[in-house]
């Protein structure tokens, strides 16, 4: 595959839209940023009876996604959103920007091999339509995406982007008339708005979703090659993979792909899961502050105009803007073509302000620890027998002992569950007030936690039960693990290499609620961190604290698969500490008086998304959730009235579409019912 010039191609593609000769080709949709020679030959299309799609991101290639531990959980669903970050992360790009030292690899490490392999072998099948279908906008990453394709050596038959996230309606247009001149069809979504007042100089936009543009483009091929009777798919995001099933289903009894009375396979779709890239913390920081920077100089152009009074001089700056595919014939009676799709009236952006953000105070632990934490999550907890040391210069030896996981996983393969982020006793959310600080022993104080057991819930996650205890009550048959990887076999000896200055406290701020470390969720499965909020069994491992003097005893385990041998009590040293990541200035508005009375209630929109995708939100996500929600119906125009119902609850979708992922930071990682957002807490 050869990379065309990206810009000529636009320019050809523009030329034969408006050249009426060319009627509703395929190959000039907007959409096609490159097609294969052979399409041309109809000896050879005639030959096709099947189409294979592949979709880009997280499924034919790793593409770097924002590391949801850098940021604060606000400030992260901005930089993912489109258009209120700057463009937003899936439309800088940076993002896709690799060095050359990458770029001459030909991008190695990036790709999913199994489903290149596949692709080739697509490719040689003279009877398969080959397609590479992505959300990514076309204008912006057309000469990328051809470079590296073509340095893979990929020989699709037709790669297509996004023509447009966003596109003007003509301003002679009539939102209200299904019967508007301006419109080619009824399935112009414009056909369906409701505007009310736009902005001061009347512009509306209509924000059109990936998965929208994806099967209006499907449309097309199956109406282009109509010897096409079976079509496949390869995805990773489980909402548009449940969409495209419903429009294969609907292919299917439209007589466009073949039923199972006609051999069955008509349809097909392949969910491909990938574990997620990152970039290197300053190179991301950096991008982020780049769009940062856009978006705060749009708010400096839009304030001035404002300031003199011109408004009708206002440049929005409008992420994403292209061309409207023009709807063939055949098509013009399918009424759904665009949904869901929304209205978008451009408005005043607000300045963001990055800081520093305390998103909990908690124990934290070093990174030697940390690894520890994570071979035993993933099931790896018998260190000796593998002969493991942990960390250099080890002292001591972990023999004798082992965590495995709780009973109920003891058959259960741990190795394709995700581990915690990062592993820490939650204490509270945001930065702790002077006066628990106080009772915490203050930031930098040293603390003893005793693993005292384990737990699971539904098979979606399993955590370690811990007590913060005092060093007189430890006396011999410990392990200490150190935070520089040294394992002592007392804590005399661990305080003899290592003397404490100042001793903390594990006391958690709501009474009742129990310190515990997530360890591992099967996301999967729909497991979250936050899942191990909700254990209330826990496996002893031979070890009990009388909870009234806080004395360390043991007890007969009659051979608990789960026991620690020998009697030993595995202790983790750690530190009073709070994770701080970066984030915004959360912009205060006026006061709730001056706030419209809501006609739509938001939280049971939240709630029966969560219901009907069997997510368990804590009332705290639900709050963020809330708030998050709000902000974007602010920051478009959306107020909360009952006409606007669609509008809403597609901004509710977008939204929620976060919950669960994995993408954010992993909440529950903590302690106590309070606690149950973790390191997603969000206060």
């Amino acid at each position: 595959m050869t990379a065309p010039n990206s810009a000529a191609a636009s320019k050809d593609n523009k030329d034969n839209m408006d050249d009426e000769k060319q009627g509703f080709s395929l190959h000039t949709h907007p959409a096609v940023i490159y097609s294969h020679k052979r399409l041309q030959d109809p000896t050879q299309t005639s030959q096709l009876h099947t189409v294979h799609v592949f979709d880009f991101d997280q499924t034919l290639f790793q593409s770097p996604a924002p590391n949801a531990a850098i940021w604060d959980p606000y400030f992260f669903s901005k930089i993912m959103a489109w258009d209120e970050c700057g463009p937003g992360w899936w439309l800088t790009r940076g993002t896709l920007d690799f060095s050359p030292e990458v770029e001459a690899t030909g991008w190695a490490g990036y790709w999913n091999e199994n489903l290149v392999s596949k692709v080739r072998e697509s490719a040689k099948d003279p009877g398969c339509l080959t397609i590479l279908l992505t959300g990514r906008y076309g204008p912006l990453y057309s000469d990328i995406l051809l470079r590296m394709f073509a340095s893979k050596q990929l020989d699709f038959d037709l790669v297509a982007t996004k023509p447009a996230t966003v596109y003007r309606l003509p301003p002679s247009s009539n939102p209200s008339s299904a019967d508007s001149s301006s419109n080619p069809s009824s399935a112009d979504p414009s056909s369906d708005l409701d505007s009310d007042q736009p902005n001061d100089r009347g512009e509306v936009y209509v924000k059109l979703h990936t998965f929208s543009t994806k099967r209006e483009f499907l449309y097309n091929v199956l109406l282009e090659y109509p010897g096409i009777r079976k079509m496949k798919v390869w995805d990773d995001r489980p909402g548009q993979i449940a969409q495209f099933r419903q429009a294969g289903e609907k292919w299917i009894e439209q007589g466009m792909l073949d039923s199972e009375a006609q051999g069955g396979g008509g349809f097909e779709i392949t969910r491909v899961e990938l574990p997620l890239k990152t970039m290197e913390r300053e190179k991301e920081v950096a991008l982020v502050k780049r769009m940062v920077e856009v978006h705060n100089r749009q708010v400096d152009l839009e304030d001035a105009a404002f300031a003199s009074g011109g408004r009708e001089e206002v440049k929005y700056l409008i992420s994403g803007e292209g061309v409207m595919p023009r709807i063939r014939p055949e098509l013009e009676g399918v009424k759904d073509m665009w949904d869901p799709f929304w209205e978008f009236v451009p408005k005043r952006r607000t300045r963001i302000e990055m800081a520093e953000v305390v998103q909990y105070t908690g124990v934290m632990f070093s990174p030697s620890t940390q690894a520890l934490l994570e071979r035993i999550a993933l099931g790896g907890g018998r260190h000796q027998e593998q002969g493991q040391g942990q960390g250099q210069g080890q002292v001591g030896e972990l023999d004798g002992w082992t965590i495995q996981p709780p009973a109920a996983l003891q058959d259960t393969d741990l190795s394709t569950w995700t581990p915690s982020r990062e592993f820490y006793v939650f204490l509270c959310a945001r930065k702790a007030n002077a006066e628990y600080r106080q009772k915490l022993g203050g930031l930098g104080a040293t603390v003893f936690v005793l693993v005292e057991g384990v737990g699971q819930v539904e098979g979606r996650a399993w955590a370690l039960k811990v007590r913060g205890v005092h060093s007189r009550w430890l006396k011999e048959g410990c392990k200490v693990l150190a935070p520089d990887g040294k394992v002592f076999e007392s804590v005399s000896k661990y305080l003899a290499a290592h003397p404490v200055k100042r001793f903390g406290n594990v006391t958690l701020k709501k009474h009742g609620s129990k310190p515990y470390i997530t360890m591992a969720f099967d996301q999967a499965q729909g497991g979250r961190a936050s899942d191990a909020s909700r254990i209330t069994k826990w496996e002893s491992l031979h070890v009990d604290l009388d909870s009234s003097t806080n004395a360390a005893t043991t007890f007969s385990t009659n051979s608990i698969a789960t026991a620690l041998t020998g009697g030993q009590k595995i202790v983790l040293v750690g530190t009073i500490g709070e994770k701080v990541v970066l984030g915004s200035k959360i912009p205060k508005f006026g006061h709730f008086a001056t706030i419209p009375r809501a006609e739509i209630q938001i939280p049971a929109l939240i709630k029966k998304y969560a219901t009907e995708k069997k997510l368990d939100i804590t009332g705290h996500e639900l709050g963020e959730t809330l708030k998050t929600i709000e902000s974007e119906m602010r920051r478009v125009g959306v107020a909360n009235k009952q006409s606007n119902h669609d509008a809403i609850f597609e901004i509710v979708l977008r939204v929620c579409a976060g919950l669960g992922s994995g993408t954010d930071a992993d909440a529950g990682t903590g302690a106590g019912a309070d606690a149950g957002t973790g390191a997603g807490a969000n206060a």
